[in-house]
């Protein structure tokens, strides 16, 4: 009886097994697809990081940040003292 019960036993698990097997995604298709992703992000990575850094943008940036710093002081210099 107990050599019937295993057998029995070992012929499910196969089929189980199997069954999962069978429904499972392939492993090449998954590591396929990170790969991409993480191809695609290191591409927007890097675009966002140029226009970023940018050095004709950082320099215009910079001109128009003295430009209102030396409007500033000349706006303070030219007012009235007050009474």
């Amino acid at each position: 009886m107990n050599k019937l019960f295993i057998v029995l036993l070992a012929v499910c698990l196969v089929s189980a097994h199997a069954f999962v097997k069978r429904d499972a995604p392939a492993g090449e298709n998954q590591l396929e697809k990170i790969q991409k992703q993480l191809q695609e992000f290191s591409k927007n990575i890097n675009n966002q990081m140029a226009s970023t850094f940018d050095p004709e943008t950082m320099k215009r940036n910079f001109n128009q940040f003295a430009e209102s710093i030396n409007k500033a002081m000349s706006d303070m210099n030219n007012k009235p003292p007050a009474a």
